[in-house]
């Protein structure tokens, strides 16, 4: 069998984070999940995992806006300029257009963004996309 998947979740409304948990347990109940409420939280746990060995995460969902001085999209470009991830999915209240307006560059490469309020079923889809 493979290693355990890794997923990071960075959400500061704790209803909104039980939600994802739940939405990842119905799609992967074996994944090994990470919730922190700031990025700077986060930023250090990434840290930690990558002086203790190779390991990082599989999947990072983030809310933009974060408890903390750090945003979600800070959290994105520092593990984009550290090559740490492959995929990673945003929500937010925020309209898709101005998400992509806020990331600034190639959308081609442009994380998943899910609005709120949440849809189940897409965040679900997103997640099992993401880990599978």
């Amino acid at each position: 069998m493979g290693t355990e998947k890794r997923i990071l979740v960075v959400e500061d409304d704790l209803c909104v984070g039980r939600i994802i948990f739940h939405m990842i347990r119905s799609v992967t109940p074996n994944v090994k999940i990470d919730w922190f409420l700031s990025a700077e939280e986060a930023l250090s746990k990434i840290n930690d995992l990558e002086s203790l060995s190779s390991v990082s995460y599989d999947f990072i969902i983030a809310d933009i806006t974060l408890a903390g001085r750090t945003t979600g999209l800070d959290l994105w470009n520092t593990c984009k300029r550290r090559n740490l991830i492959t995929r990673f999915l945003f929500i937010s209240g925020m309209t898709k257009e101005t998400f992509l307006k806020s990331i600034e560059g190639d959308v081609t490469l442009a994380p998943q963004y899910l609005q709120k309020p949440l849809s189940i079923a897409e965040g679900k889809e997103i997640i099992a996309n993401a880990i599978n």
